[in-house]
C-alpha cells in the first residue's frame, strides 16, 4: 500500500492547490486527447490490401480525409474530435453501416477505438501523473 501526504497551512494554501491543479490537469489532459486522436486517426488511415480479384483503383480519399479537431473543453470534459467526412465512410468503416463487401477486411471505426484504447488509456494516466508531479513540485 502507498499512502502520501501534504500538508497544508491554511484555506488560501489548500485553494490555490486546487487551481494550480485544475488548470495544470487541463493542460496535461489536452495533450493526452490530441495524442491519443493521432493514435487512432493514423490507424484509421491504413488500408487493407485490396482484394485478389480487384480491379478498382483506390484514390485514397478516406485515408486522407480523416482529420482531428480539437481540443475543446467543457466544466465537465475535454474532448477532441477524429472524423471523416466522406459521404461513403461509413460504408466502409461504419459499425453498423458497413457494407457486406467491407466486412472483415475494413476495420470498423469501434474495433480501432477498442484497439488504441491500452495506449489511449496510457497517454491518460501519464497525464495525470504528470500533473501531480508538477503542482507537488
Amino acid at each position: 500500500m502507498i499512502e502520501t501526504s501534504l500538508h497544508l497551512e491554511n484555506e488560501e494554501q489548500y485553494q490555490r492547490l486546487l487551481r494550480d491543479f485544475d488548470r495544470t490537469l487541463d493542460r496535461y489532459l489536452r495533450k493526452a486527447g490530441k495524442q491519443s486522436a493521432y493514435v487512432i486517426q493514423a490507424k484509421a488511415q491504413r488500408y487493407p490490401p485490396p482484394p485478389p480479384d480487384s480491379s478498382y483503383r483506390r484514390t485514397g480519399t478516406l485515408g486522407r480525409r480523416w482529420a482531428v479537431t480539437g481540443p475543446t473543453a467543457t466544466v465537465s470534459e475535454v474532448k477532441t474530435i477524429v472524423e471523416n467526412p466522406t459521404s461513403y465512410g461509413p460504408f466502409v468503416m461504419g459499425e453498423t453501416e458497413q457494407a457486406a463487401v467491407h466486412r472483415g477486411r475494413w476495420p470498423t471505426t469501434q474495433r480501432l477505438i477498442e484497439e488504441a484504447e491500452a495506449q489511449v488509456v496510457g497517454l491518460h494516466q501519464a497525464a495525470i501523473d504528470d500533473a501531480i508531479k508538477e503542482v507537488s513540485r
